[in-house]
């Protein structure tokens, strides 16, 4: 089982890799309904912010990986793209809690847990005791409805990714399971490229 785990991330890091990515702040035009009456609010109210809790620490996006403790990169998955970003999964113990993107550092680097994490997807494996996430009240396991009060409608909406965009470049995705409950969570300033 945990081969197939393996060869599943690495799936999804190839493909990253020959996406490449980049750090610009351009939004490129997407066939999703992007509501823009919701994107100003979102961007003029500016009070979900970047604050939340991850595995007991109190984080403010961007931050680093040394600012979570007990977490830790994967070095087996992680590689490293084409702007000089290292992309890896993240571990608790045995739970893999989801993936960084960790921005100008190298795989040869000795240390890469002082470099800042540009991108975050908190997908948990499962949810046990010691897992710890919250996002202005909303944990994995919210309903979509619970997303909507909280945040108000979505500036992009697939359906299932639910995403908002803030005007210091920081945008939140909602991720929902076939029952629109939410499995994972993004949060991000980094813009990945075609």
């Amino acid at each position: 089982m945990r081969n197939k785990v393996k060869l599943f991330f690495i799936s999804i890091l190839l493909l990253f890799n020959l996406t490449g990515c980049s750090n610009n702040s351009k939004k490129e035009s997407s066939p999703v309904e992007i509501n823009a009456e919701s994107k100003s609010k979102t961007q003029n109210e500016n009070i979900y912010k970047q604050e939340f809790r991850f595995m007991n620490n109190n984080i403010s996006f961007p931050f680093k990986l040394n600012d979570i403790l007990n977490i830790q990169a994967d070095e087996n998955t992680a590689f490293e793209t084409e702007s000089s970003c290292i992309y890896s999964s993240i571990w608790f113990n045995e739970l893999r809690l989801g993936r960084v993107m960790i921005s100008d550092c190298h795989l040869d680097d000795k240390d890469i847990n002082d470099k800042d994490i540009v991108y975050l997807r908190i997908e948990p494996d499962f949810v046990t005791d010691d897992f710890d996430f919250d996002y202005q009240g909303l944990t994995i396991g919210s309903s979509k409805d619970e997303i909507l009060n909280k945040m108000g409608e979505p500036d992009e909406d697939t359906g299932k990714n639910m995403k908002y965009y803030f005007d210091n470049d920081i945008q939140v995705e909602f991720s929902l399971s076939l029952k629109d409950i939410l499995y994972s969570f993004t949060i991000t300033n980094y813009e990945f490229s075609d």
